[in-house]
């Protein structure tokens, strides 16, 4: 799975890149943490709906922000996971997408990975990336810093 999506994240790279490098030659800023975010969730949605490099499954169902029924250390709700991936007969792919280290995030990975799921933690940004036993880490940082570098003076 870590493979696919680190496909599918270079093809994100070099579209933003270019995104970006035309809108900065037209006076535009860099995208914000936010604006990577969501543009990473889609990239990752694009796995299932065949934008991408073409679905994996052909009756996979795709949620995002689905709710968890883990409260988070100090936190007085649910968890919510970035991307889940419901594959039938196999285990669902369950993703948290992360600009900075989140002990949030750790805590729903281990649940899902527990609960038999298929976690993969994608972080970009600064801070320290924790290895999660079960836990797929994938780092994208320099490939995030080259999108936000691009064009800058």
């Amino acid at each position: 799975m870590a493979i696919l999506l680190t496909d599918v994240l270079a093809d994100w790279a070099q579209s933003s890149v270019e995104v970006v490098a035309r809108d900065r030659a037209a006076g535009r800023r860099a995208p914000t943490t936010a604006e990577i975010t969501r543009s990473l969730t889609q990239a990752v949605i694009s796995l299932r709906d065949g934008t991408g490099i073409g679905p994996i499954a052909k009756y996979a169902r795709t949620y995002r922000e689905l709710r968890l029924p883990v409260v988070p250390d100090g936190k007085g709700r649910y968890g919510w996971l970035d991307v889940v991936i419901w594959l039938p007969d196999v285990p669902g792919i369950v993703v948290e997408i992360d600009s900075r280290p989140n002990p949030a995030s750790v805590q729903k990975l281990v649940f899902a990975r527990d609960a038999g799921a298929f976690p993969l933690w994608v972080c970009f940004g600064k801070g320290g990336i924790e290895r999660i036993d079960g836990v797929t880490v994938l780092g994208i940082r320099e490939c995030v810093q080259g999108v936000l570098d691009t064009g800058a003076e």
